[in-house]
This record gives C-alpha cells, structure tokens and sequence, in this order.
C-alpha cells in the first residue's frame, strides 16, 4: 500500500483534483497512521461519538485468542462507549 499511494500523491494534482478537490495534508498523516498501526483486516470497531455525531473506524490489536465480540474487549482493552458494530 505504500507504494500505491505514493503514486497517488504523486499525480493527484493532474489526475483528481479537478473532480475531487485539492490534495488535503490531512490525508496524508492518516494514511501513514494507518500504515504504523492496526491492520482493519484484523478486526475493527466503528465509534460514535454521542455528542457530535462523528463515527469513525478503531482498529484492534488482538493479543490473545478468543472472541472479543462476545467479552467485551479486545486485546484485554475494553470497547470503548459508542461502539456501534464489531467486524
């Protein structure tokens, strides 16, 4: 993946931004953190915050056999409120 989304950067300018915008920095950080954490083929929680509405996906580290889903925890970290859906 690093790899393709060098190339991505790369010619986003010529390629995407007429249709999609500028490049946001923003994309960039995530995209990095991504790469230095966990892996959503592994296991991740989609978050709601209650307040403001905004979701977003939290990968899962697992560190011991079992299924999270039916304790509560993964990788002995409890699910954090607002936890809408396990994959």
């Amino acid at each position: 993946m690093q790899s393709r989304f060098a190339e991505l950067e790369a010619v986003y300018a010529e390629r995407y931004q007429a249709q999609y915008g500028f490049y946001r920095p923003v994309i960039g950080r995530v995209v990095e953190k991504f790469l230095g954490c966990g892996d959503l083929n592994k296991g991740f929680a989609r978050v709601r915050r209650d307040i403001c509405r905004h979701e977003y996906l939290l990968a899962f580290v697992l560190e011991r056999s079992g299924n999270p889903a039916e304790s509560g925890t993964r990788g002995g970290t409890s699910i954090p409120p607002g936890v809408i859906g396990l994959a």
